[in-house]
């Protein structure tokens, strides 16, 4: 439930889409992301053009794997009304969403989106207690993760070559993005600049 005051790790890790993929196999619960698209279509002009600005456009929010509904849809943060599913033609689930976006040329300067080297731009539902911010989420889950090790070493074997082994795969992979992002992250709020970070005789 999104805004609750506490999460499973499950939860924590639904809401990563840099490892949605992984996520998906391993678990069957709806993702914590949508991808936003344009939806060309909805934004027809209807009607004689007056030439004032549009302060209300259409977009689509996708869901690739096919689970969230229209409900949780309904949890997303940002000025979004008027869900209604779409024919996603097979790509998992698509729903129409209107964006009132008042002192902004297009809906994108309305939604808070997370972009990274990973993904292109994502739509976040908080997890715990409202929490939106995609660097606070990953430092929840890096220290739920340091409390197994710690505390739980019996369940961290299991993880590491036991019956959950599956799990570590998906650590893993985790542990490989957080270590690209945040601290590009971190520096951006710090310094109050955009980061442009690349590896060593990358174009």
């Amino acid at each position: 439930m999104a805004g609750a005051p506490w999460a499973t790790v499950e939860r924590l890790f639904a809401a990563i889409p840099e490892i949605a993929d992984l996520f998906a196999d391993i678990f069957d619960s709806p993702t914590a992301w949508v991808e936003p698209r344009g939806d060309m279509e909805a934004n027809l002009p209807q009607g004689p053009a007056t030439g004032a600005a549009r302060s209300r456009s259409y977009i689509k929010l996708v869901d690739e794997f096919g689970r969230l509904t229209a409900r949780d849809i309904a949890e997303f943060p940002g000025p979004i009304s008027e869900i209604a599913e779409v024919d996603a033609k097979g790509d998992g689930r698509h729903f129409r969403v209107a964006v009132d976006h008042l002192g902004h040329p297009n809906a994108w300067g309305a939604l808070d989106l997370h972009h990274s080297p990973f993904k292109r731009s994502a739509l976040l539902m908080p997890v715990l207690g409202g929490l939106k911010e995609y660097r606070a989420t990953c430092v929840v889950l890096l220290y739920a993760l340091s409390i197994v090790v710690r505390y739980r070493p019996g369940l961290w074997r299991r993880v590491q070559e036991g019956d959950l082994d599956h799990l570590r795969v998906l650590i893993e992979a985790f542990l490989f993005v957080v270590e690209r992002i945040l601290p590009e992250q971190f520096l951006e709020t710090v310094s109050g600049q955009r980061v442009y970070a690349k590896q060593p005789g990358a174009f």
